[in-house]
């Protein structure tokens, strides 16, 4: 037999040599924890690097501690699954796998999820299980994502898996695919360590896959930046896989590249969970923008906030305009109510209670929204307060249907005071008028030698009138009956209005000055916004002090309204007396009753008019209607 040639004998050992130091290179760099394992003795055979790495120990420590090393770096509560899942495999087949996740201590302290399989590696001359080849993956990243996501969004309760991993590698004078076992079993082909041309392999990408991996492959032996591409696999039996593939170009000693390797990944359950949270986001969003309402979390240890979509579309203000804070929220509120809300939020933390508050809002045009907001308190594994989970409607509209509701039922009241009014003043108006008639007949004589004084009996006879004509009114308009609207000249109807008032302004000493022009006719009912207008009037002259008071009167035509401006220079209001006024019973005279402002704005709005107020303590009220312009027949 020809003996070798020792060049050839060389050659091969190089070959051996390199081909070992390939395998040792990819066993240390992977990030899975490989081992060989005495299942009698539990005393490991071999650890490669990262096992090193994790647990902090030089592999000789390691090799000594031998079975102490399960009770030693294993969580208490893994220690006994451990144990049996061991004895289990003594009953392995040499293609059978068995699994198990259990925390391992690291050489900082934490517990990290690995998840360890295992295959028979060796048996004794009986044929028993004597070594176990074990691959452990890190798998606590996938373990705390899937746990957050059922805490965040509480509507998925797994969706994340961690597939397995397969290595494979590529000499780049060749065009042969060598992959691992895992390789090809994720590929939906029977698992086996060999090879696969890379035309071949191509056929089990997908279609509309295939030309982006090509072109990444290209760009990786050409740059030699590493790749990391997801894809679609096309497995025989026509399912679809997700996959990851990272690969890496090796270069020899002189750093020519030599080979292409690296790792393929099935991503496929995490895939599929992003998109049904893609999905759940989208229905929430639309839920959100349908239900005006929207979501939040406050993490309670460093006070950042999240939002939903629906938070910004409530708050008017577009995500990239402002980073979510308590602080931004509180310059958008009314200033009365940061201070409870803040108090209520600090309260629930504390107690760990849910809670519930309206706040005001205002939005960039000024517009002032009601919100109710509503949550609950998060805790931790311990039992403390981590979180603050809520949500935020905009009731604004259901503000304003509960107002007209309580405005609606005081003026169901005002019939009924109406009518009390009428029994209790309109008798005792009668009796003084009468008296007043009677007086006059019997001082007679004594009139003729003062006549300035008969101008107070007509006084007081015009007022008597006065009070008997506004308790008619004041049942009529309780009565609700139809408005006679017709063209109404505004002009004449303030001069009428100003007679109606001359008495009291006669007493009162008050200077009048108007300044009006030609406008043209508001449709409205005469007799009943007359009312209207000497409430203001009446409200004018008793606001100013006696022979010092000053009510000014301007009517003027707008470009499509006709503006009434009633001013006085009296005692004035402070802006929570303006915010008000116009409330059914709300008066700031001692025996006012409430009502006349109240019904002023019931009337206007009847003749889509409009009422501002504008005042201030010690100086004076101005009321400004403004009626629109009656319809061209």
């Amino acid at each position: 037999m020809p003996r070798e040639s020792i060049p050839l004998k060389n050659k091969r050992a190089e070959q051996l040599q390199e081909s070992q130091h390939f395998l040792q290179q990819v066993v240390n760099n992977t990030p899975d924890l490989i081992f060989v394992l005495e299942l009698e003795t539990l005393d490991f055979v071999y650890l490669n690097k990262r096992v090193e790495q994790l647990l902090g120990r030089n592999a000789s420590f390691l090799y000594e501690q031998g079975a102490s090393l399960f009770r030693d770096f294993l969580h208490p509560e893994d220690y006994p699954r451990r144990m049996a899942h061991l004895q289990a495999c003594k009953d392995l087949k040499d293609d059978d796998e068995r699994s198990i996740d259990v925390r391992i201590k690291t050489a900082e302290g934490n517990w990290c999820w690995y998840r360890i399989r295992e295959r028979v590696f060796a048996r004794d001359k009986k044929g028993r299980v004597c070594q176990l080849l074990g691959l452990a993956q890190d798998i606590h990243k996938a373990k705390t994502a899937t746990e957050t996501l059922r805490e965040e969004h509480r509507r998925f309760k797994d969706a994340q898996a961690i597939g397995h991993i397969g290595s494979f590698e590529r000499s780049l004078s060749g065009n042969e695919l060598h992959g691992s076992e895992e390789f090809f079993r994720l590929h939906g082909l029977p698992p086996h360590t060999g090879s696969i041309t890379l035309d071949a392999y191509l056929q089990l990408v997908h279609p509309d896959d295939r030309e982006a991996l090509r072109a990444a492959i290209r760009q990786l032996e050409l740059s030699g930046e590493p790749l990391q591409l997801v894809g679609r696999i096309l497995r025989p039996d026509g399912s679809i896989r997700f996959v990851q593939r990272r690969a890496e170009l090796e270069r020899n000693r002189q750093g020519t590249p030599v080979r292409v390797w690296g790792t393929l990944q099935d991503i496929s359950e995490q895939v599929a969970a992003q998109e049904k949270i893609n999905a759940s986001e989208a229905l929430m969003r639309e839920a959100e923008a349908i239900g005006r309402f929207g979501s939040y979390v406050v993490e309670l240890q460093t006070g950042s906030i999240r939002f939903s979509d629906g938070m910004y579309q409530i708050l008017g203000h577009p995500p990239q305009s402002f980073v979510p804070s308590m602080a931004f929220i509180d310059s958008l509120s009314h200033p009365d109510d940061i201070e409870p809300v803040r108090q209520i939020l600090e309260a629930a933390a504390q107690n760990k209670q849910p809670y519930e508050y309206e706040r005001r809002i205002y939005q960039p045009d000024g517009q002032l929204r009601y919100m109710h907001s509503q949550g609950k308190v998060i805790l931790d594994a311990e039992g403390n307060a981590l979180q603050l989970l809520g949500i935020v409607r905009d009731i604004t509209e259901q503000k304003k249907i509960q107002q007209e509701l309580i405005e609606a039922e005081k003026l169901s009241v005002k019939g009924s005071m109406a009518r009390t009014l009428a029994h209790e003043v309109r008798g005792p108006a009668a009796n003084v008028s009468l008296s007043m008639e009677l007086l006059r007949q019997e001082l007679g004589s004594l009139l003729l030698q003062k006549p300035e004084t008969e101008v107070y009996f007509d006084i007081v006879a015009k007022s008597c009138h006065r009070i008997n004509r506004f308790i008619t009114d004041l049942i009529n308009l309780s009565i609700s009956e139809p408005f006679a609207f017709a063209d109404t000249d505004l002009v004449s109807l303030t001069e009428e209005v100003l007679g109606q008032a001359q008495d009291r302004i006669f007493l009162k000493g008050v200077r009048v000055e108007k300044k009006t022009e030609a406008v043209p006719p508001i449709s409205a009912d005469r007799e009943r916004l007359k009312i209207a207008l000497l409430n203001l009037v009446v409200n004018a002259l008793e606001a100013m002090d006696d022979q010092q008071g000053l009510l000014q009167l301007h009517i003027c035509q707008l470009a499509d309204s006709i503006q009434l401006t009633i001013r006085d220079n009296g005692c004035g209001m402070s802006p929570q007396q303006q915010e008000k006024i116009f409330d059914m019973y709300y008066t700031t005279k001692p025996s006012g009753t409430g009502v006349g402002l109240a019904n002023v704005k019931a009337i206007l709005q009847d003749h889509e008019a409009r009422i501002e107020v504008e005042s201030s303590p010690g100086k004076g009220t101005v009321f400004t209607v403004i009626f629109p312009l009656a319809q061209k027949a």
